[in-house]
């Protein structure tokens, strides 16, 4: 987050509340709010599932204000929506939780949320605020969403934090001393940041151009978003993954592809088996509820090697630290295998390139099958909706066209159905593949 002070060419303050009074609302009036800054009496416009189309942020003075900025394509965003709403009706009268779209407009956000209650049976009732550029853009700037800020009751930016932190803990937390201070979310962008160099450190945690070889393995990096990035050549060679479980990092070092959303059968989340003592201590959640502690960051520098290379030395280093031992195995498991029984029907005839796979809907045309799975199996990696692996068994290798349909994409049943319009199944059968087993090593 920027942290220029708040300039207006007329402030006011009021003698209780922090709320700053302005005229006109315009860009030019703006820079970006900072934890500790008083929020400007500024008006909310374009509000859906509120009594009114807008309303002043002073209007909720006295209540705990939660602004969490979203879009249609963030999943998380999404699917906190219900926990959002659970919170909303646990603490009523005294907090006020608003959902901030600022880049599409009212009617998209409306038909957004009635394909969702029709499909998912998901009704979001909370108030929207729909197409606004200066709040997100200006006030309470951002790279990435989900997007929380915080504002106690005295009109205070109190915290500016990722959605994970958002729960009935912290909330009261804040309702009974609105001095706490949340875990922040961190104001860099990744883009900015040297991979091949050694990170969090000095800046940057650049030592000089004499580093050969290192890796580092940490704790948690507090406010920084989970994220790996990859790069092996002749020049540079790199492996970052922040803030990812020990599940999560022996899934990445077990992927030949350095990505375990994507291009991965063995990497998928309900291919990974956990034969442990006590398994919350190497996943990222328990019962709902972020498990910081479980978390770290690894970094592998490591120039002129190969991917495989890359991958091996991680794999080595995680199994060395952790005292695992890590296997790769054959299983008989449940799956949902996609089958076709005539592919004349989706082969691809004209038209330009189309991938869209939502929640709702789902639009391929020019594409190969493949990239339908792979989405598919990110929304099995990252959510409990498709609980299991996905396998291919269409024998299909060209491109698919004309693909077109609106369901509910996270219910297999209902993907099914929608399926069988191409005469094409997604069942559930047992299949004996590849798995990934992490153990606790046996002491000698």
């Amino acid at each position: 987050m920027n942290t220029k002070t708040f300039i207006l060419t007329i402030l006011f303050f009021q003698s209780n509340f922090g709320w700053a009074q302005i005229g006109d609302q315009r860009s030019s009036d703006y820079q970006p709010l900072k934890v500790g800054d008083p929020v400007p009496n500024y008006t909310l416009v374009n509000l859906i599932n509120y009594p009114s189309k807008t309303v002043r942020l002073e209007d909720f003075r006295g209540k705990l204000l939660i602004l969490e900025f979203w879009d249609s394509y963030c999943t998380p965003c999404i699917e906190g929506f219900p926990k959002m709403m659970d919170l909303q009706r646990e603490f009523a009268s005294h907090i006020q939780i608003i959902l901030v779209n600022q880049k599409e407009n009212v009617n998209r956000v409306r038909q957004f949320f009635d394909k969702r209650k029709r499909l998912t049976n998901v009704n979001v009732t909370l108030p929207t605020v729909c197409g606004d550029t200066i709040l997100g853009s200006y006030l309470f700037k951002h790279t990435s969403v989900p997007h929380v800020v915080w504002i106690n009751k005295s009109g205070i930016v109190n915290s500016i934090t990722l959605a994970d932190v958002v729960n009935a803990k912290n909330i009261q937390k804040l309702l009974n001393n609105e001095s706490y201070v949340l875990p922040q979310k961190a104001s860099y962008s990744s883009a900015n940041l040297d991979y091949s160099k050694p990170l969090f450190l000095n800046g940057n945690g650049r030592i000089g151009d004499s580093l050969l070889w290192q890796t580092v393995l940490s704790k948690r990096v507090p406010g920084v978003p989970q994220f790996h990035k990859i790069s092996a050549d002749k020049r540079e060679g790199y492996f970052i993954a922040a803030n990812l479980s020990i599940r999560d990092l022996f899934r990445l070092a077990y992927d030949n592809c350095g990505s375990f959303y994507y291009n991965s059968n063995l990497a998928n989340l309900r291919q990974t088996i956990l034969e442990v003592r006590d398994s919350a201590k190497y996943v990222p959640k328990k019962d709902g509820e972020m498990q910081w502690q479980n978390f770290y960051t690894y970094q592998l520098i490591a120039p002129r090697q190969s991917l495989q290379k890359l991958l091996e030395t991680m794999r080595n280093d995680l199994a060395k630290y952790f005292q695992l031992d890590v296997r790769v195995e054959k299983r008989r498991m449940k799956c949902l295998v996609l089958s076709a029984s005539d592919t004349t029907i989706i082969a691809y005839k004209s038209g330009d390139a189309v991938l869209k796979v939502t929640d709702t809907d789902v639009k391929l045309n020019k594409v190969k099958l493949t990239n339908f799975i792979e989405t598919l199996r990110e929304v099995s990696n990252r959510h409990d909706y498709l609980p299991f692996p996905i396998i291919d068994e269409t024998n299909f290798k060209g491109e698919v066209g004309g693909m077109e349909f609106s369901t509910n994409v996270y219910n297999s049943q209902a993907l099914d159905l929608a399926l069988q319009k191409y005469k094409m199944r997604l069942t559930l059968e047992h299949r004996i593949i590849d798995v990934l087993v992490i153990s606790e090593a046996r002491n000698e």
